[in-house]
């Protein structure tokens, strides 16, 4: 099978950014069941387990399982997820405010070796797509 490129002349890039539509709303952060309903996961930003958000299980297109991650004196899974794409004008209204107010995370710059302290005490947590320990 032959390998194909991922270089694209501008011309070419920029149909290809017109034709792709809107970009999917990806986030990545801790999870766990829902306690009071099994078709839904509570959702929260690595290291900090006291704001949990609720997404119903259909509201989700897919998701990666990522390392757990510790948070306090214990630890949560991790996961990248994809949300569907919303519908409804008002869906998509909320779906990109809330990746426009999404905060970036800071980059460690050493490899985690049990001593990186992370801004305001917050835990380190791996970032499968970038290979990377990185703070909350």
């Amino acid at each position: 099978m032959a390998k194909t490129s991922n270089r694209f002349s501008g011309e070419d890039f920029l149909k290809k950014l017109r034709n792709a539509g809107d970009p999917p709303t990806v986030f990545t952060g801790m999870v766990k069941p829902a306690e009071d309903d099994p078709k839904s996961l509570m959702f929260a930003r690595p290291g900090d387990c006291a704001h949990w958000v609720r997404i119903p299980a259909g509201a989700i297109d897919h998701v990666e399982p990522l390392p757990s991650v510790a948070c306090g004196g214990h630890s949560h899974h991790m996961a990248r997820l994809q949300l569907a794409q919303p519908a409804a004008p008002e869906s998509k209204a909320y779906a990109a405010l809330a990746q426009l107010h999404r905060t970036p995370t800071s980059t460690v710059t050493a490899s985690y070796d049990g001593g990186i302290v992370c801004p305001g005490g917050a835990t380190p947590y791996f970032d499968a797509a970038t290979g990377q320990w990185r703070c909350p």
